[in-house]
């Protein structure tokens, strides 16, 4: 059986080495479930005229 703080440690050493593994996969996923027209990393949206009525 495993101690918490053993577990913990190797975790650590896993994530670690597979890091940029899965940091691609985690955005291949996130582009996949978005579709490829909804794949931004960040939007700014400026509007200077203010509210609109409608």
């Amino acid at each position: 059986m495993f101690v918490r703080a053993e577990l913990k440690r190797r975790a650590k050493e896993v994530l670690s080495r597979k890091y940029l593994k899965l940091f691609v996969a985690c955005l291949l996923l996130y582009w996949l479930g978005n579709g490829i027209g909804n794949f931004k990393i960040f939007q700014i949206n400026f509007n200077f005229s203010g509210p609109t009525a409608q």
